[in-house]
């Protein structure tokens, strides 16, 4: 396993699922994480965080001393970028040996219950990619239900015994499901990189262009809401985001 600072741009476990829609026709969620990536490669991070992502950052490394510890004592907090090529790769929160685990924390009772009765195929291919970085033949997801923090409010956790609301899944190594994260990285690896020399390449609007052209009737709308990002002839930079002339 190669350990290395992550690259800015690279396809992660977590979101290779957008890549691999059952349905290979639509492509739109795949452009849009493509186009998410190649910004990050300039240096433009869409940072976004819910009280649901917040409640899982703030609770992953408490399930690994409450949950997985006991449970696997060899297992260790690792949560560092792992290479499969210069493409992708993946950060497992915890290796057991070559086993990667990873720690969901749902934020409610309802979603603990639904991740665990039917774990969505984004787990599922961060898990198998995980698998790909670290050459394990197994993985497992951790999942642990714990009460949110409200401000101002005196929190108290579930009067839940703790082992029912922990929930360890295995998964095997699927050779089908890793093929197929390997073939969308071959398609949407050189598409990112256009994507990034257009991106560069695109033309910078001044405050006035952009009032003027707003003022004639000249629509521009971000290239996210394209439906296809490398139909666009032209991109425009207005205040670190990226357009298309709608009227063209």
């Amino acid at each position: 396993m190669e350990t290395i600072e992550k690259p800015k741009s690279a396809i992660s476990a977590s979101s290779v699922h957008k890549l691999c829609p059952a349905d290979k026709s639509k492509t739109k969620t795949a452009q849009s994480y493509v186009l998410e990536l190649a910004m990050r490669e300039l240096g433009i991070y869409n940072n976004v965080t819910t009280a649901e992502m917040r409640h899982g950052i703030d609770n992953q490394t408490v399930a690994y001393e409450v949950a997985v510890l006991p449970k696997y004592s060899e297992a260790v907090w690792y949560d560092k970028f792992i290479a499969i090529d210069n493409r992708c790769g993946a950060s497992p929160d915890v290796l057991i040996g070559d086993i990667p685990l990873d720690v969901k924390c749902p934020y409610t009772i309802p979603s603990f219950f639904e991740n665990i009765n039917n774990v969505s195929k984004a787990y599922i291919y961060q898990l198998q990619m995980q698998m790909l970085a670290t050459k394990g033949k197994e993985a497992v997801l951790c999942v642990y239900c714990t009460k949110p923090k409200e401000y101002g409010v005196e929190w108290n956790e579930h009067h839940i015994e703790l082992e029912r609301r922990i929930k360890f899944i295995e998964f095997k190594a699927d050779a089908a499901i890793q093929d197929e994260i390997m073939q969308q990285v071959d398609v949407w690896h050189p598409k990112k990189i256009e994507l990034v020399d257009r991106l560069k390449n695109a033309e910078e609007l001044s405050v006035e262009r952009y009032f003027f052209d707003s003022e004639i009737g000249i629509k521009y709308n971000t290239l996210s809401e394209s439906s296809n990002v490398f139909n666009i002839n032209k991109i425009y930079k207005f205040e670190r985001k990226f357009y298309y002339q709608l009227n063209k």
